[in-house]
């Protein structure tokens, strides 16, 4: 995938059509009050949750993609699991440390109840987003404006800064190592862009001072301050300090969370609009039609 930094004036209109059904699907858990809302006002194109309403039964929710089309069982099961720790993500810097990770159980495809059964010793490992993902179009007219979750989704397709931010959060959440990590990824991204990456550079993003990061920084680092939650073992060399401040998990999150917003909101400012208007398309001649839905195999269909 180009990354969005490498953007072309206009990304050519031909391509594949997006699906608009769903093959596999992956039981979800997690806070219900969210999932609830996500199937009522989550507009993604990169995902999709259903929610399974019985008169008798509590409501179940199942975890879906387009991008899960066209796999086998244990396809869609690697390639889920990489989604959701993209939406994970995703989420944790949205709602910060009181967000407890979505977990996705027993898998099925929807047409003929097959199951997903995972098999990761023999299976070649499938990558978060299809190959053609950037060729995938949509008909202007039929697609709903995205919310916010939504754009960081679509963004992550082809920026690998907002990528690995996400997955980041997504499979550590919040500790001193991932927080460095996504600090690292942010200093990269301002270095490519001609900055020097300082601390106060870093700062300024999320409206705090050289002295909040330098302060984040000497714990992170140091073995001696944050123990067995630090990014480095111990330093022979390290001496205490009376000028900087040790910080709680708590406190580090609240200095370096609101820098990773205001680089993600810069990043969605810049080139959203841009990426979005290039998939839009007005009619479908000269595209490629989409994946083709499976037939229904189950022993009690019966064709409408």
């Amino acid at each position: 995938m180009n990354d969005s930094d490498q953007l072309t004036a206009a990304t050519p209109k031909r391509g594949r059509l997006a699906s608009t059904h769903y093959q596999w699907g992956f039981h979800l858990n997690g806070n219900e009050h969210w999932l609830e809302s996500f199937t009522n006002f989550f507009t993604s194109v990169d995902i999709a949750i259903i929610a399974n309403h019985e008169d008798d039964r509590p409501t179940t929710f199942d975890f879906t993609s387009t991008h899960l089309n066209g796999l086998t069982g244990v396809q869609a099961a690697m390639r889920a699991r990489e989604l959701l720790t993209l939406f994970n993500g995703v989420m944790q810097l949205r709602e910060g440390d009181r967000f407890r990770p979505f977990r996705i159980g027993e898998g099925y495809d929807f047409w003929s109840h097959a199951r997903a059964r995972v098999d990761y010793f023999r299976t070649v490992p499938v990558p978060m987003f299809p190959d053609d993902v950037e060729n995938l179009r949509y008909l202007r007219h039929s697609q709903r404006k995205l919310d916010p979750t939504s754009k960081q989704l679509f963004l992550a397709r082809s920026d690998r800064y907002l990528r690995t931010i996400f997955r980041t959060l997504g499979r550590e959440g919040v500790s001193f190592v991932a927080l460095s990590k996504v600090q690292d990824t942010i200093a990269a991204h301002l270095q490519l862009s001609g900055k020097k990456a300082t601390r106060a550079e870093l700062a300024a993003l999320g409206d705090k001072t050289a002295s909040d990061v330098e302060n984040f920084d000497w714990t992170a680092n140091n073995f001696d301050v944050a123990g067995e939650d630090a990014r480095h073992g111990l330093n022979a060399k390290f001496k205490p300090s009376t000028r900087l401040r040790a910080l709680t998990l708590e406190e580090a999150a609240d200095v370096m969370f609101p820098i990773i917003r205001g680089f993600v909101r810069e990043r969605v400012d810049q080139t959203f609009d841009q990426q979005w208007e290039a998939v839009l398309i007005d009619n479908v001649e000269g595209v490629d039609p989409p994946i083709p839905r499976p037939e229904d195999t189950r022993p009690d269909y019966r064709p409408g």
